[in-house]
């Protein structure tokens, strides 16, 4: 029995949830949209919104706020490390749009429907879970963590491998 519990419990470090393998993880591409403003150089209050779309994994998006769940974040958290990624696969195509040639863009953010898919996905997957730590009473926020399989996966796609000798 008690060697039965330790194979379960190695196999939550190592194993994806039962039926995950139906759902999209990995390599598997997603588009996300998004939205930031820019302003031109014109004047201080001559700023343009734009919309745009980015395509990604699901493991970029994993690796890019993984090692934040570490220690467990909230969701703002979680929303600003997505939309810096936004701003970094955004800008360059924004750039070479001729109508944003010579803009300064800012405030990327993610759409609110990409973002709850993403949190869905992530739990369906068993990478995250909603910590339980108790917290002030005052303390309204949700936060998350990594499962111990979600740590498994973070260390294989963040963690440094060696050059072959």
């Amino acid at each position: 029995e008690i060697e039965k519990l330790k194979q379960q419990i190695e196999d939550t470090k190592t194993k994806a949830p039962k039926g995950s393998e139906r759902l999209a993880q990995g390599y598997d591409k997603i588009v996300l949209n998004y939205t930031c403003k820019s302003n031109d150089g014109s004047s201080y209050t001559s700023t343009h919104s734009w919309k745009g779309i980015i395509d990604t994994t699901w493991n970029d998006i994993f690796a890019q706020i993984a090692p934040l769940l570490i220690s467990e974040i909230n969701e703002q958290q979680i929303k600003v490390s997505l939309n810096k990624f936004a701003e970094k696969l955004g800008i360059e195509s924004l750039k070479a749009n001729k109508n944003g040639q010579g803009h300064k863009f800012e405030t990327f953010v993610i759409n609110e429907d990409d973002y709850q898919t993403i949190k869905v996905q992530l739990r369906a997957l068993g990478l995250i879970v909603q910590s339980d730590k108790k917290r002030a009473v005052s303390d309204k926020g949700t936060y998350w963590t990594l499962t111990p399989y979600g740590d498994t996966i973070m260390n294989q796609l963040r963690a440094i491998k060696r050059e072959e000798i």
